[in-house]
C-alpha cells in the first residue's frame, strides 16, 4: 500500500512539475511573442517615419525646383531691365514690381534651403512643412490662371 502511495505521490509531483514547466515555457514564449510584436511595431513605425521623411524631402526639392524655374524663366526680363534702367527709382510701377518678384521669389528658395528638414526625433520638422505649403501656394498664385 505504501508503495502505492508513493508511486501515486511521484506520479502527481511528476505531472504538477510537468505542468508548471509547460505553463512556464508557454508564458515565455507568450513574452517573447509580446516582444517581437512591440519590436516589429517599432520597425513599422521607423520605416513609415523614413518614408515621411523621405517624400518630405523629395517635396522640398521639388518646391526648390519649381522656384529655379522660375527664377529662371523672369531672369532675362530682369537682365533687360537692368540693362536698360540703372536706377530702381525711375523704373514704373510694373518693373518695380517684376523686381521685386524676383527678390521675393530668392527670399522664398532661401527660406525653403534654410529651413531644417527634421526635427530633432528625425520626423520631417512641421517648419519646413509650413514652408513647403506657403511656397506651394505662392508659387500656385504667380502662375497665370486660364
Amino acid at each position: 500500500m505504501l508503495e502505492q502511495i508513493e508511486a501515486t505521490s511521484s506520479k502527481v509531483t511528476y505531472e504538477l512539475a510537468a505542468a508548471w514547466r509547460i505553463r512556464a515555457l508557454e508564458a515565455s514564449q507568450q513574452e517573447e511573442a509580446r516582444g517581437l510584436e512591440r519590436r516589429e511595431a517599432d520597425m513599422k513605425q521607423r520605416q513609415d517615419e523614413a518614408l515621411a521623411l523621405h517624400e518630405h524631402f523629395e517635396d522640398m526639392q521639388r518646391v526648390i525646383r519649381d522656384l529655379r524655374s522660375e527664377l529662371l524663366t523672369r531672369l532675362p526680363s530682369l537682365v533687360a531691365l537692368v540693362d536698360k534702367s540703372e536706377d530702381f527709382a525711375q523704373c514704373g510701377s510694373r518693373q518695380r514690381a517684376e523686381v521685386t518678384t524676383m527678390v521675393d521669389l530668392d527670399g522664398l528658395a532661401v527660406k525653403v534651403m534654410r529651413c531644417p528638414m527634421a526635427d530633432p526625433t528625425g520626423r520631417p520638422a512641421e517648419e519646413s512643412k509650413l514652408v513647403v505649403a506657403e511656397v506651394e501656394a505662392r508659387l500656385q498664385a504667380m502662375q497665370p490662371h486660364a
